[in-house]
């Protein structure tokens, strides 16, 4: 659901892509931010398809989850966005995620005892039963509130500016009367 502030940045963006299309007239820099935005398009449209293909949290070659429980408050906050990605081998410290009785968990790794690995929430009192390595998912690469604002708002006035921009660019001649790419 869109709330107000997403509508704004949604607005804000399509009005920057249409302005920059307009005003930026080194072609030099045009060309750059064209193929820039073009990246960022493909991207989306790439996250867009794996959302539709495996129906689950993959951006590219990352899961993204977000924080459903204060059990790693010293570390992640409730609501916070994480960026995991499956590695072949864990150690002590690292903060994974994986699956707990059809539940998804993000806790820190305490203990690897063969092919047992004890897991904790920074917050909780007590460690979690232990899990096999097939059960994690992965290990957190990202987080923070970069993260989230980027997740949570940006997302729609980078889109808004990425696909206006590309589209203005099609529209937009320059002062030969020819298309900016002829």
């Amino acid at each position: 659901m869109l709330n107000t502030g997403s509508v704004f940045l949604i607005g804000l963006g399509v009005f920057l892509g249409i302005s920059l299309a307009i005003l930026i007239k080194n072609k030099t820099f045009r060309i750059v931010l064209s193929i820039i935005c073009t990246i960022i398009f493909v991207l989306a449209l790439i996250i867009a398809g794996q959302k539709v293909i495996y129906k689950d949290n993959r951006i590219l070659n990352c899961y993204l989850y977000q924080m459903s429980s204060g059990s790693m408050a010293n570390t992640l906050k409730t609501n916070d966005y994480i960026l995991v990605k499956k590695y072949n081998n864990y150690k002590k410290g690292d903060i994974v995620t994986f699956i707990k009785e059809d539940r998804i968990v993000t806790h820190r790794i305490v203990d690897i005892n063969g092919s047992k690995i004890t897991t904790k929430g920074d917050a909780n009192l007590n460690v979690d039963k232990p899990i096999t390595k097939d059960k994690i998912i992965g290990k957190t690469i990202f987080h923070g509130a970069i993260l989230n604002v980027l997740v949570t708002s940006l997302k729609f006035m980078i889109i808004a500016f990425v696909t206006t921009y590309l589209v203005a660019q099609l529209f937009i001649k320059d002062n030969k009367n020819k298309f900016i790419y002829n």
